[in-house]
């Protein structure tokens, strides 16, 4: 994963190096207005089983490049830290639906979890309707393979915030992290 991370981070600055700053947005819009475009996702997802229980905690960070006004394509790496830190990468497509809104289909691989029992490679994808790279709502499926013959199939529903929203939730959820991880340290008792 580191490899492919170190890769992913070369490619995407060798592309990026000879681009003026008018060329590339933060936040994701049409080729007339800018070339290249960032992704900085934080979400979450709820199981679509009976439990109706928060699922994912999610991150994820990539780069796009418009092909034209109405398509685009890209990658992502992503982390699930609540699930037993699961990650992998998405490749991405949108569909752009105006100035406004766009669809985006993103299918990827799990590469890690954390969990010894399951498989990996695992599928993992989503389809999301975005509002401006601010908020997506999406339906996510993971495809995970413990043995020869058990596959389960988990269907999520969800919100995604991008751009600087998705900057300050990804810091809010850290800041969370932090000081639960420091409330729960207290506690232990030696």
């Amino acid at each position: 994963m580191k490899k492919f991370t170190a890769l992913l981070l070369v490619f995407s600055l060798s592309m990026l190096s000879g681009l003026s700053n008018e060329q590339i947005c933060f936040r994701g819009k049409p080729t007339k207005e800018c070339k290249f475009f960032t992704i900085i996702e934080a979400g979450y997802l709820l199981d679509s089983k009976k439990t109706r229980t928060l699922q994912h905690i999610m991150c994820e960070a990539g780069l796009m490049f418009n092909l034209n006004k109405h398509h685009a394509i890209g990658a992502t790496a992503y982390i699930y830290p609540k699930e037993e830190s699961s990650r992998g990468f998405k490749l991405r497509y949108r569909k752009w639906l105006g100035s406004s809104f766009s669809l985006d289909i993103a299918p990827g691989l799990m590469l890690a979890d954390g969990r010894s029992h399951t498989k990996k490679p695992q599928f993992t994808g989503h389809i999301g309707l975005n509002y401006k790279d601010i908020v997506s709502l999406i339906s996510q499926v993971d495809i995970k393979r413990y043995t020869r013959e058990k596959t389960e199939f988990d269907l999520s529903f969800g919100v995604k915030f991008g751009s600087q929203v998705g900057a300050a939730t990804i810091a809010v959820t850290l800041a969370a992290a932090l000081i639960y991880g420091a409330i729960a340290f207290s506690n232990f008792k030696i």
